[in-house]
């Protein structure tokens, strides 16, 4: 049951912040990706007994002004009973900095990192608000992709490598000859939307999240899939910065190898054994006949 909760969670989580996110910063401005979705607890620095529950969303938006498009990190913190914006985020190597306002006042600000623990990722930093710090432990949450956003992520890799999109050229038809072209790769968004588990949609989806880390949809992607095929493109070197996700497969591959490979040796032994006793047969056949016919001389 605790699998459904969290993603119940994740779900309320999600909309909420989107909501806010959305009225904040205008009509005109678009949620591309979120990079930290989760809740947790603030304790403060000086007292363990004086905590705060959390919730926290960290995305990139996409603002239209006008024919221009530009992106922008932005987020909402949910502390106790009070709601913070975030801005002037700047982001690093799974690190996120930047201030907090309370209604439209610069309140704080913050810097958190990211580890995984036991295969979940866990969100570890300070909170400074009003001049009191505070500790923050925050755990992801699960989300689930909805289908648009994943014809976006598709249409974005397109447009950033339009090889790799041609067998999905291919099954949008005529209308898609030319992947350079943005009407084109609005049709394959549109395609990958509609067929999401379309092995060629999950193929480039993949190729995305390969070389999109900092989007909290596309590290739980790699994590399944690194789970269960650390040589699977984006894996290695999401292993290698997560070892503890990727080990438990790693190590059963190389007991499945070593199976096959002791099958292997057991398969010879039993090959070579045959031969021997087919030979020793045949030498033995030899013996016999060479003692009759001494006898028989």
């Amino acid at each position: 049951m605790a699998k459904p909760v969290l993603l119940a969670v994740a779900a309320i989580l999600f909309f909420s912040i989107l909501a806010f996110l959305a009225v904040a910063d205008g009509p005109k401005a678009e949620i591309r990706s979120f990079h930290i979705i989760g809740k947790g607890i603030a304790i403060a620095t000086t007292d363990a007994q004086d905590f705060l529950p959390l919730k926290i969303g960290i995305g990139r938006m996409l603002l239209r002004i006008g024919d221009e498009n530009s992106t922008v990190a932005a987020g909402v913190l949910h502390l106790g009973e009070d709601q913070y914006r975030m801005r002037n985020i700047t982001t690093g190597n799974k690190t996120f900095s930047g201030l907090l306002y309370l209604n439209g006042s610069q309140s704080g600000s913050f810097s958190i990192s990211a580890y995984i623990k036991a295969e979940a990722e866990i969100w570890f930093g300070k909170l400074t608000i009003g001049g009191k710090d505070y500790n923050a432990y925050i755990l992801g949450v699960e989300r689930k992709q909805t289908e648009m956003e994943k014809g976006k992520d598709v249409m974005d890799a397109c447009a950033s490598n339009p090889e790799r999109c041609r067998e999905l050229g291919k099954g949008v038809g005529n209308a898609c000859d030319k992947l350079d072209t943005h009407d084109c790769r609005e049709k394959i968004a549109d395609f990958c939307a509609n067929n999401p588990q379309d092995p060629r949609c999950v193929a480039v989806f993949r190729h995305y999240c390969s070389g999109h880390q900092e989007d909290s949809k596309c590290r739980d992607e790699l994590r399944k899939l690194c789970a269960s095929d650390p040589a699977a493109e984006g894996c290695p070197g999401f292993c290698k910065e997560h070892p503890a996700i990727c080990t438990k497969a790693r190590l059963k591959l190389e007991l499945e190898q070593k199976k096959g490979q002791m099958k292997e040796a057991i398969e010879e032994a039993k090959d070579g054994f045959k031969d021997a006793k087919e030979a020793a047969r045949e030498a033995l056949k030899q013996s016999r006949n060479q003692s009759n016919g001494t006898g028989r001389g």
